[in-house]
């Protein structure tokens, strides 16, 4: 059986959006999470990514140029509002999280924010051996369960995560009949 993926609750996503330093970090956080993306997708993306839809985000998986792929992450209409106000009388082309000296921030300062906010809000996940901050990749766990537990279908969450094989989305229905069996102990029989 494969190892599951550590994800957070909802509540506890409010919780680590709550302790976030800066409006900007709240922004990181609540866009990982809503669009269960990679954080190098997050941080390369652009105030002009945004759509009326959802946002564009670009990936560029193993380090080559060849293999760069872009992916239209479909966002509920209040949540593309919400983005949109964030943003709003920012350039088009300007990088949503830009760095000091021009480009974006990097991997490593956005891995640090999500670490700093999860301490601050006191959440740790078990990950191999001893307890371990949260990180940014636990946020698209989060999205991918969220979103399954939610009753949408495994097809979607494929497509929303950019995974090309099926088998990939898979894990994380195993989460999900994992809350279900806890739900079942729970309802009273007789």
């Amino acid at each position: 059986m494969p190892r599951l993926p550590v994800y957070l609750t909802a509540e506890e996503v409010k919780r680590l959006l709550a302790a976030a330093e800066t409006g900007r970090d709240r922004l990181l956080i609540w866009l990982l999470w809503v669009t269960g993306a990679r954080v190098s997708e997050v941080i390369q993306a652009r105030v002009g990514d945004v759509t009326e839809t959802g946002i564009r985000l670009a990936n560029l998986k193993r380090h080559s140029p060849s293999s760069l792929t872009e992916k239209h992450v479909f966002l509920p209409p209040g949540v593309v509002a919400q983005l949109k106000e964030a943003l709003a009388g920012r350039d088009p082309g300007e990088y949503i999280f830009p760095g000091r000296r021009g480009g974006h921030i990097s991997r490593g300062w956005a891995w640090r924010i999500v670490k700093r906010a999860a301490a601050r809000a006191g959440l740790y996940r078990h990950k191999f051996s001893g307890e371990t901050p949260v990180w940014p990749h636990v946020l698209r766990h989060s999205y991918a369960v969220h979103l399954l537990r939610q009753g949408r279908p495994i097809t979607l969450v494929q497509q929303q995560l950019g995974h090309r094989y099926l088998e990939n989305t898979r894990v994380y229905s195993m989460l999900t009949d994992v809350h279900i069996e806890q739900l079942m102990r729970e309802v009273p029989f007789g």
